[in-house]
């Protein structure tokens, strides 16, 4: 988790150039965010399928990038 912290008070958004956060509050509120969002999601929260992150999975470079990347939002399915 302290590399992610310290990602989020360094790393710049690619459109906008700004940094995802400042300040303590603001990284605690993107986190905050970061986790509802987890939260909505099916697969990662283990409602679709047979997988079920865990923090340590979340706190992975990788599967956080794509996380925030919005890789695992849930997909609107046809009827």
């Amino acid at each position: 988790m302290r590399a992610r912290w310290r990602w989020l008070l360094t790393a710049k958004q690619q459109k906008s150039g700004k940094r995802y956060a400042t300040t303590t509050d603001e990284g605690l509120a993107w986190m905050a965010r970061f986790f509802e969002y987890v939260g909505r999601s099916d697969w990662l929260m283990g409602r679709s399928g047979n997988f079920q992150c865990t923090l340590q999975w979340l706190m992975k470079a990788e599967n956080f990038t794509k996380v925030i990347q919005g890789n695992y939002e849930n997909r609107e399915q046809a009827a």
